[in-house]
Order: C-alpha cells, then sequence, then structure tokens
C-alpha cells in the first residue's frame, strides 16, 4: 500500500472516530484496520497475522467495561444488563456502526483478493477500534466512552462521560 493511501485510511478513520493517537508510533490504529489475509504480518513491532481479530477482544470487553459501569450505578437488573450490552454490542449493530459511519472504507485488505465487509468483519473493525483507543490511552475509560459516544454507541445514556474525569 503507498504511503498517501495509508496516510488517508488513518487519517479518515481518525476523523470518523474524534480520537486522534497519543502514541502513534505504536500503530495501534492502523493494525485495527487490517483485515485478516491484509498482507501486513508485523505491526509496531506486534505480529498481527490475524489481522485486528485481537484488537477486536481488547475492544468488545472495553467496551463492555464502559456499558457495566453506567449499568451498576442505575442499580439495575441482570436481565437490563444482558438486553442492553447485546443490544449495543451485537454484531448487528457494530456492523451497522461501521458501514453508517464508513470505519468499512477505511479497512485495510489484501488488494489480490478483495473482501466484502461482511457483518462480522465489519464489527470486528469497530471493535478493534476501540481496542485501539483503550491500549493507546493507557486504558482510559474515559477515552473509549467518548469515542464510542461519536460512533453512535451510546444508545438510551448508557455511556456517558463523567465530566470530571476530564479534569
Amino acid at each position: 500500500m503507498s504511503t498517501a493511501m495509508y496516510k488517508l485510511k488513518l487519517e479518515r478513520a481518525e476523523v470518523i472516530i474524534g480520537y486522534h493517537p497519543r502514541k502513534p508510533a505504536e500503530f495501534y490504529l492502523w493494525e485495527a484496520l487490517q483485515v485478516a489475509g491484509s498482507g501486513q504480518n508485523l505491526i509496531g513491532g506486534r505480529r498481527v497475522y490475524d489481522g485486528n481479530k485481537r484488537l477486536a477482544i481488547v475492544g468488545d470487553a472495553a467496551m463492555a467495561s464502559a456499558i457495566a459501569g453506567p449499568w451498576y450505578e442505575q442499580n439495575d437488573t441482570l436481565g437490563a444488563w444482558d438486553t442492553k450490552r447485546q443490544r449495543l454490542l451485537s454484531n448487528a449493530n457494530l456492523a451497522r456502526v461501521a458501514h453508517e459511519t464508513d470505519l468499512v472504507g477505511c479497512m485495510v485488505v489484501n488488494p489480490r483478493n478483495p473482501v466484502q465487509a461482511s457483518t462480522k468483519l465489519a464489527a470486528n473493525v469497530v471493535e478493534a477500534v476501540i481496542g485501539a483507543v483503550w491500549l493507546d490511552s493507557d486504558e482510559s475509560m474515559s477515552a473509549v466512552r467518548q469515542v464510542m459516544e461519536t460512533l453512535g454507541l451510546g444508545l438510551n445514556g448508557m455511556v456517558k462521560l463523567n465530566p470530571f474525569s476530564l479534569l
């Protein structure tokens, strides 16, 4: 991939998520945009044979944590937790977000074997981007919540920024 295309995809992703990496030399966001088989095997000194899948696991856990705190504070039921988590973090909803924000347009695929952004691939890119933000921000839940809000994942006020955490 050309340097110009690399920069274009990264800059576009930054605009979409409303987050500029604090540690650009780690290339977490670039890793998040990689689909398995993209041809990138080493990013920031890390092996990424599976593309963004490892970051997607981190992002999935970070998003669940981001909505768990407010759920707990609301003293809501276990059933309500399960419903809200499934509705907000389902592959279908995350894929919808990826398509509506055009994060799918930032994905890096193998040019010799282009793939369509299936529900799973599109959901993975959202999860991986959140994982990248989590790691890049030194595990800042405020940064994760802010990107989730920017992407439209603050369903029914479940994800709220604590104004004091930004001080």
